[in-house]
């Protein structure tokens, strides 16, 4: 079939080093007989609708990636620690069922920052913030 998969065995000119093509893709390519042009494009095609069913807003190379933190103690300060040096990245939302920790984590952003990021006691609503892109989890395992 003119312009169908073929598969190369190694050495053979255009062969990719340590790629294998198991014998039923090779021949579910044939059947359908995608060529390398029609399989490049339906990649592209199914990587933007993935991205597109994924993403809740674009962000732009300037914008920040609003993040957030589980557990207040003293990991998830240190977790807020690296995330505020990120200049990427900025604490949008803190979770603790600890008001004292909620608090203190609170403070060390607005000092830092200037921002003062949301507050939950339930990471579950965090979780369902479509404002927080990204979660940092600093909880023990117990």
């Amino acid at each position: 079939m003119p312009g169908a998969c073929q598969v190369l065995a190694p050495g053979e000119k255009g062969a990719v080093a340590g790629l294998r093509h198991t014998a039923a893709a090779v021949s579910a390519w044939r059947i359908v007989g995608m060529t390398e042009g029609n399989r490049r494009e339906f990649l592209y095609g199914a990587g933007a609708a993935a991205l597109s069913l994924g993403a809740h807003r674009i962000l732009g190379a300037n914008d920040r990636i609003p993040v957030g933190i589980v557990g207040l103690g003293g990991r998830g300060r240190a977790h807020l620690g690296y995330y505020m040096a990120i200049p990427t990245a900025q604490v949008a939302a803190v979770c603790d069922i600890d008001q004292a920790a909620q608090e203190r984590a609170v403070a060390m952003v607005e000092k830092k920052t200037g921002l003062k990021p949301k507050v939950y006691t339930d990471m579950r609503k965090m979780f369902e913030d479509r404002d927080v892109a990204a979660v940092s989890i600093a909880t023990p395992n117990h």
